[in-house]
């Protein structure tokens, strides 16, 4: 009989998702991840002696670069946001070092991965409206979708402070109405744009629905990160790959809620650790610290970024006509960051193709986009022909590619 030894660590956690008394929810501060990253990685317990051999030589080099003692920890905080800008495009020789090295390390390791990549809007909204009935026919999870990416990209100080001020039924009501009135707005200034024929669809979509549904939610200002989702997403990979849980041991960083929840499921053990002084936790944070960090990379670019939403009622003054595209930049490419594409391509994705390799909730666009990206680069036979398109068209090319990734990710809810 196989053990299996895992462990668990996490990058852009809230422990608590607040709506503040200015109708501002934490999750979309300018400097946080509106996408919480957590990572599992395990092995069999009769592999893991040569592995973290592995990992010691990879951290010994890498804390001589970045002028670490052997006493300091090293966390993937040590790399600056601005080696993310663009992508691989920014990394300075460093980065580049640690990714390179870590990713080889990963081949011969050889893990067995678990990504949860949860949007902490849907968790709130799924919160919010956790008593909601909804009309027969109507799709939960596309119902979900919708109304996180809207409030994703149109979210407003009007609409959060009337979320935050509910309390009883006529705030509620207050509440529904507010979004029925934004969604219209919408509507009214989206009507003639072209590449809004879809989402103007689903906005009527959304009217018609929140307008005939009874929607009851709960006074609660904070709202605790649901833990158990951490858990859910490892169970089901355990099953899929036939492993039993009950010879699983598990290691997770230090927090007591989550090692509370842990305890719920059939582990074998369920232990905590200091990542100070568990390189095997440490490894699940320089993980989940660079798909985090791609992802408010390319959430933040300069170029893909919507205009903020001051109010409602002006909302046609905002470009939203224009096609967001992620910067030419991010394709700039020397031929060792196209590799280095291609080879996080083989090692995190190629190698992790079971279905719950990496767990979403209904909006998954971060997961499709960071995934989409590395797919789209690497599937570039050569550097020479990567080379070959202009740099305007890359952008329009992994537009679509993304596109083409979303459709099918929405078709299959």
């Amino acid at each position: 009989m196989d053990l299996y030894t895992f462990y668990f660590d996490e990058s852009f956690h809230d422990r608590k998702l607040l709506v503040n008394d200015k109708g501002q929810i934490n999750a979309l501060r300018e400097d946080a991840l509106e996408n919480y990253v957590g990572v599992f990685w395990g092995c069999r317990c009769s592999d893991l002696k040569s592995n973290v051999e592995i990992l010691q030589r990879f951290e010994k080099q890498q804390k001589k670069k970045f002028g670490l003692s052997d006493e300091q920890e090293l966390k993937s905080t040590v790399i600056s946001k601005k080696n993310y800008i663009y992508g691989i495009r920014s990394f300075n020789k460093n980065t580049m070092s640690f990714y390179k090295e870590l990713f080889e390390a990963l081949e011969v390791i050889d893990p067995i991965l678990q990504i949860n990549m949860i949007s902490k809007v849907e968790y709130f909204v799924r919160r919010l409206f956790e008593n909601l009935i909804l009309p027969d026919g109507v799709n939960e999870n596309l119902f979900y979708y919708s109304i996180t990416k809207i409030l994703f990209f149109y979210h407003n100080k009007e609409l959060l402070q009337a979320l935050y001020n509910v309390k009883d039924m006529n705030t509620t009501q207050n509440f529904c109405q507010l979004l029925i009135k934004n969604l219209n707005c919408i509507l009214r200034v989206i009507d003639t744009i072209p590449r809004k024929i879809k989402e103007k669809e689903v906005i009527k979509q959304l009217i018609n629905i929140l307008s005939r549904t009874e929607i009851v939610i709960e006074d609660k200002k904070k709202y605790d990160f649901a833990y158990f989702i951490n858990f859910d997403g490892l169970n089901n990979l355990l099953q899929e790959i036939h492993i039993n849980i009950s010879n699983v041991r598990l290691t997770i960083d230090q927090e007591e809620n989550t090692y509370s929840n842990a305890l719920k499921y059939s582990f074998a053990e369920v232990l905590q650790a200091d990542s100070a002084t568990n390189i095997q936790i440490r490894l699940c944070d320089w993980i989940s610290g660079f798909i985090g960090q791609m992802i408010y990379g390319i959430f933040h670019d300069k170029m893909i970024m919507e205009d903020s939403v001051e109010d409602i009622e002006t909302i046609g003054e905002n470009d939203v006509e224009r096609k967001h595209l992620l910067s030419k930049e991010w394709f700039d490419l020397s031929e060792d960051q196209f590799e280095l594409y291609k080879y996080i391509y083989e090692t995190l994705i190629v190698q992790h193709q079971y279905k719950w390799t990496i767990m979403t909730l209904s909006y998954g666009d971060a997961a499709s986009l960071f995934c989409s990206l590395i797919q789209y680069i690497a599937g570039y036979e050569s550097y020479e022909k990567f080379k070959s398109i202009s740099l305007e068209m890359y952008t329009e090319y992994y537009n679509s590619y993304c596109c083409e990734s979303l459709e099918r990710h929405y078709e299959n809810l």
